[in-house]
């Protein structure tokens, strides 16, 4: 004995449909606003590592001061501790004015700064973040 069924009653079917389109389209948006937070988590993380980078440059950058008010021909060249490592690239003459590179990173976030020092006062002339 075989069973028909009957296929006519397509009333279900529509709702079936609509339920997976309806359910396919609110996991899509769930996911594109899941990512972007996770992105925008992402950007905020960064900018406090380039921030911290950059705090720990400046501090190098006043130890590479301290070093030259002690020592006139300090020269640079070395890794200074802060409150994590930082380096004081070179320390360079031009006249009476000398110019300070430092660099910091932090977090993969980096930070180099250069100075331009005059040496008769110990002015700042130019500092520039590059």
């Amino acid at each position: 004995m075989k069973m028909k069924f009957n296929y006519k009653n397509k009333d279900g079917y529509i709702a079936i449909v609509s339920a997976l389109i309806l359910t396919a389209l609110i996991i899509t948006i769930v996911a594109s606003i899941s990512l972007s937070v996770f992105v925008g988590r992402s950007n905020i993380l960064n900018s406090s590592f380039k921030e911290m980078s950059r705090s720990l440059a400046n501090a190098c950058m006043n130890v590479a001061l301290l070093k030259l008010v002690l020592d006139p021909n300090y020269a640079g060249g070395e890794t200074v501790t802060v409150s994590s490592d930082c380096d004081i690239i070179s320390v360079t003459v031009n006249g009476n004015q000398k110019t300070i590179t430092v660099q910091a990173v932090s977090d993969g976030a980096a930070t180099n700064i250069r100075r331009v020092i005059n040496m008769s006062d110990f002015t700042i002339l130019n500092s520039e973040e590059f």
